[in-house]
């Protein structure tokens, strides 16, 4: 209340959560608003579309890999040049790490954005390629010893 016994107008404080105050655009009048709040927008759906398809590439990259070791003339699992080896394992790898690459990457836009939740599938397409890469290089040291 002010001396008149009227309201008095308080300008809002923005919160750490909450985006700060916009001037009204040029030729209007009013009082300050807030920003569109960010939307998830097409990099977090891409994101997530993204991880869904980890799975499915998973199956691609077996196939992949089973399938140029044979197309190449060679027993799959047996005792192969090491050439094969690590040409069978860098196709798998690419493969594999296709749509992990693209949940981070898409990811990683939605949380320059401002969406917080973008953080979900850029942990599981970061901690899925790496297991993915770490895996593919054990087997092929492993391969590449016998």
């Amino acid at each position: 209340m002010n001396a008149a016994g009227g309201r008095t107008a308080r300008t809002p404080v923005p919160s750490p959560q909450e985006p700060a105050w916009v001037p009204a655009p040029p030729g209007e009048s009013g009082p300050p608003r807030k920003p569109p709040a960010p939307d998830s927008g097409p990099a977090l759906t891409r994101a997530w579309i993204a991880v869904a398809l980890i799975p499915v590439f998973l199956f691609v990259a077996f196939a992949v890999g089973e399938g140029l070791t044979s197309l190449l003339g060679y027993p799959v699992g047996g005792s192969n040049p090491a050439w094969v080896i690590i040409l069978t394992n860098l196709a798998t790898l690419i493969a594999a790490l296709l749509p992990c690459l693209a949940a981070v990457f898409y990811a990683s836009r939605a949380r320059k954005n401002g969406i917080r939740r973008a953080i979900v599938p850029l942990a599981i397409g970061s901690i899925v390629g790496l297991g993915w890469l770490i895996l593919t290089v054990a087997t092929g040291v492993g391969d590449l010893l016998r």
